[in-house]
């Protein structure tokens, strides 16, 4: 989204909803978001904005969270890191090794990574 505020974001999602409609012949409505401060357009704030131009659900049925994100990942992390171990530049746990090896295949074409493969695997 661009801008940092409600009535930018509310103007960008309108727009984007109408190339959709005009592909359509549908109307598109918003019955729902997650939002975060960072980006200036929040809560209710972008629910009012959204309702301007048509483009929410009567507030009592809109579903907003703020921050949602990042409560999930939090979750997932504490698993990870419990799972893995800590990661990191100098650690040497099964996630790191995964890390490396990705980034080590994105350095050959398909076909010599093959042959690398095999050699480092005997098989």
């Amino acid at each position: 989204m661009a801008g940092n505020s409600s009535k930018d974001t509310a103007k960008d999602i309108h727009h984007s909803l109408s190339i959709f409609e005009l592909s359509t012949g549908e109307k598109f409505m918003i019955s729902g978001s997650t939002t975060n401060v960072g980006g200036g357009s929040v809560g209710s704030s972008l629910i009012n904005k959204l309702a301007e131009r048509y483009r929410a659900v009567k507030y009592s049925n809109y579903d907003w969270a703020t921050y949602v994100l990042h409560a999930l990942s939090l979750m997932m992390k504490c698993t990870i890191k419990e799972v893995f171990g800590k990661g990191g530049l100098t650690k040497r746990t099964s996630l790191q090794l995964l890390h490396s090896a990705y980034n080590l295949k994105q350095q050959y074409v398909t076909k010599i990574w093959r042959k690398l493969w095999k050699t480092a695997t005997n098989t």
